[in-house]
């Protein structure tokens, strides 16, 4: 467009002189040259102003040329005003905002596990890495320390009471006598130094007289029997006795109102011991090492059953109005609060990088940014100046003729 404007101007110039040294020869040379002396004056204007604009015509340094060099800073400044008042006022975002179903689009990415489901995917491959860094070990040591405060604060009277029901069950219970009997240790009921070291304890415990030592050992005796005939008899009487004595303490326990006193002392005793804290962090570490396992590939099951959650999750958001409604609100209000409060730095953005460019750049970049336009208002002052040119000279002729 630059090469047809000048095209133009020149044009004129070139017909100019013959319509000027020819115009007696007939009226409508007169207009010719009416029109071509107009359109110089009109295009050489329109270039002037144009050229004004960006750099000094010819190099001349004329007052009020080079306009936006000279000016860089202030237009900087005032472009960056401009745009915080005008495009990120609260008015005009607010409007915007109002414009966006943001609830709608999340839960249709959500809900479409093509779009969703690699995401989901990155985050998981991302997270056990974030845990592993050397740096992340301050946030490694606040979820074991979470965990174990967690564990504090949580009520184990229900748990606890449901595990004792559970197990006051007579076959569980019968099972645990039969293990019980059949575990056998280094100590065996049926070894004389054994019998006599518990007679000693008998007799010490109940207060017994050394003279009573043979009625204390035959005691003895007789219950290590005993104890030899139920372990080696599965069918023993005795087993039954056990089993359902062991199931009714355990339900006397479960429904016993002093359990909860009983889980908080052991816990507040759990509590000042090390192993405690030991498991806890044992805990936590052990779940740190299983998500990494779980979470390697995009086919491992902690990442399809998060994937899946999302999609079902997505699926609710857009099949629940009053939900979208709720979070619309809440993104809307956030952005625009976001906006309020840093909207400055998007002005000040576009001031300092404006402020980083030298006058050629500046030059440059605006008039790459408006581009052709430039070029057809010197054609169009070529154009209409030419034809105000015709105009005059029609009006002159006619009053003087």
């Amino acid at each position: 467009m630059k090469t047809i404007a000048t095209g133009l101007l020149v044009l004129a110039a070139i017909v100019y002189v013959p319509a000027r040294l020819f115009e007696a020869v007939h009226p409508a040379v007169g207009y010719l040259r009416a029109l071509c002396e107009a359109a110089m004056i009109g295009g050489l204007a329109d270039w002037f102003a144009v050229t004004a604009l960006f750099r000094h015509p010819l190099g001349v340094p004329l007052a009020h040329t080079a306009i936006i060099p000279a000016n860089k800073d202030r237009i900087a400044e005032a472009l960056g005003r401009f745009v915080e008042f005008n495009f990120l006022s609260s008015e005009v975002m607010t409007e915007r905002l109002a414009k966006v179903d943001f609830a709608r689009l999340a839960a249709g990415w959500m809900a479409d596990p093509e779009r969703s489901g690699p995401a989901v995917a990155k985050v998981l491959e991302f997270l056990p890495k974030l845990l592993a860094m050397p740096g992340a070990e301050p946030l490694r040591a606040h979820a074991r320390e979470l965990l174990a405060r967690t564990l504090d604060r949580s009520d184990l009277a229900p748990l606890v009471a449901a595990t004792l029901g559970a197990l006051a069950h007579p076959e569980r219970c019968r099972a645990v006598v039969d293990q019980a009997l059949a575990v056998r240790g280094d100590t065996d009921p049926a070894d004389e130094a054994l019998r006599q070291r518990l007679a000693s304890g008998l007799r010490a415990a109940l207060g017994i007289a050394q003279t009573d030592q043979q009625a204390s050992e035959a005691f003895i005796a007789r219950a290590s029997q005993a104890w030899l005939e139920l372990r080696a008899d599965p069918a023993h009487p005795a087993r039954d006795l056990l089993s359902r004595w062991l199931e009714e303490q355990l339900l006397a326990l479960r429904d016993s109102p002093a359990l909860p006193a009983l889980i908080l002392a052991a816990r507040e005793a759990l509590g000042t011991a090390p192993q405690w804290r030991e498991f806890a962090q044992s805990v936590a570490t052990g779940f740190g090492v299983q998500l990494r396992e779980d979470t390697a590939g995009a086919q491992a099951s902690f990442c399809v059953a998060l994937q899946a959650a999302v999609c079902r999750l997505g699926a609710n958001i857009g099949a629940n109005p009053l939900v979208q409604f709720f979070l619309n609100a809440q993104v809307r209000k956030m952005a625009l609060s976001v906006v309020e409060r840093h909207r400055h730095h998007a002005a000040e953005l576009i001031t300092d990088t404006m402020r980083t460019w030298d006058a050629n750049t500046m030059s440059g970049r605006v008039e790459e940014a408006i581009g052709r336009d430039l070029q057809y208002i010197r054609i169009n002052g070529t154009v209409i100046g030419g034809l105000i040119g015709v105009l005059i000279h029609a009006i002159t002729t006619l009053a003087l003729h």
